[in-house]
């Protein structure tokens, strides 16, 4: 079936419409003649997969790996790295305005991104047989990997010379000092990191990030949930007094390395309350994709905070949970784009009390 695409959606997704209503084409982009065949359905909603296009969109490119549409690490490599970013941002808006019906005219700063090829530094690899790969973008099969044109340098290298593995998984990362598999600790950008604690992936707009969050962050206490190895809480060492809370006890060895004059609590977050009945003058919350727990907005702006920052890995859940600062508005977006050649996205927000 041919269909004429209208805009970006999420996920992958564009936007079309026939006789029965919306429908879902994955791999099409916005403003393309397409052909596409009914993949699936989930309730009234119609899944498309993309058969051939007709007439390309000026953004489509050659994705340049010959893997693509087999492995499932990349599902968004056939766009250039600018219109990624714009696209993924429309996607935000529209989940902002949609999901959590925020309409307050607040600026985007233009987007954070850059290249594709040798951007990401962390990665975790399927096994078997001793060999690392990846999982396909359908079902469980395995897909070696030789070479990753996404992957660091360094982690191509150590693809390339490897010896075999046993287990299921194996999580990589690559610091400015060598590789760390597993627990082993390197350095990089004067963390202290390793393949099993969180932390971003893409080395090009890491700064980026950092610079976002420090530039919008005032008043002399910062108040870190979710706080992971450290990433914020290092922004202002010397500079502020830090509370940080992190529940996993791997990340909170690291995070004593990373910033070691932080105040910093184990525990839940949902649980958490401010020693000494303290005011925060910036909370700073990264959570999980999964979003806040429904309480925590409630416990975040009962410490009367002049400004709450939300870094997120999932607009849908950012959507629900930005109207639940009651008393704060968003002021300011940004979209980063972390996981270029991924429908992923990142984005932070700035919330600021009415």
């Amino acid at each position: 079936m041919r269909f004429e695409t209208e805009k970006y959606v999420s996920g992958g997704y564009s936007l079309a419409r026939d006789a029965d209503g919306v429908l879902f084409i994955k791999g099409a982009l916005p403003g393309e003649v397409v052909d596409a065949s009914l993949e699936y359905r989930k309730g009234k909603v119609r899944f498309f997969k993309l058969d051939g296009v007709v007439t390309p969109s000026p953004d489509r490119i050659d994705p340049g790996c010959p893997l693509y549409g087999i492995c499932g690490g990349c599902d968004f490599l056939h766009v250039t790295p600018q219109a990624s970013a714009l696209l993924k941002e429309e996607s935000v808006k529209e989940n902002l305005s949609r999901i959590g019906k925020i309409r307050y005219g607040f600026p985007f700063e233009k987007p954070s991104y850059a290249k594709r090829e040798g951007y990401r530094i962390r990665v975790n690899f399927h096994i078997e047989k001793g060999r690392l790969g990846f999982l396909a973008r359908k079902g469980n099969k395995f897909v070696p990997i030789a070479c990753c044109p996404l992957l660091d340098e360094k982690i191509n290298e150590f693809l390339s010379k490897c010896d075999f593995y046993k287990g299921k998984t194996l999580p990589v990362f690559s610091g400015d000092d060598g590789i760390s598999i597993g627990n082993e600790v390197v350095t990089f950008s004067g963390y202290k990191v390793n393949a099993l604690s969180f932390f971003q992936s893409n080395k090009y707009l890491f700064k980026d990030l950092l610079d976002f969050v420090k530039e919008n962050t005032v008043g002399s206490t910062v108040v870190d949930l979710y706080s992971g190895l450290g990433t914020f809480s290092r922004l202002f060492e010397g500079e502020k007094d830090v509370i940080a809370v992190e529940r996993s006890e791997h990340s909170l060895k690291l995070f004593k390395l990373n910033a070691p004059s932080a105040r910093v609590y184990s525990g839940d977050v949902a649980s958490f309350s401010l020693p000494n009945g303290e005011n925060a003058g910036t909370v700073i919350v990264d959570p999980p994709r999964i979003g806040l727990d429904k309480n925590v907005p409630k416990l975040i702006t009962s410490w009367h905070p002049g400004r709450i920052i939300y870094v997120s890995c999932d607009s849908t859940t950012l959507s629900r949970d930005l109207p639940r600062f009651e008393g704060y508005k968003v002021t300011k977006g940004k979209l980063f784009d972390f996981y270029p050649g991924s429908s992923h996205e990142e984005s932070a927000f700035v919330l600021e009390r009415i």
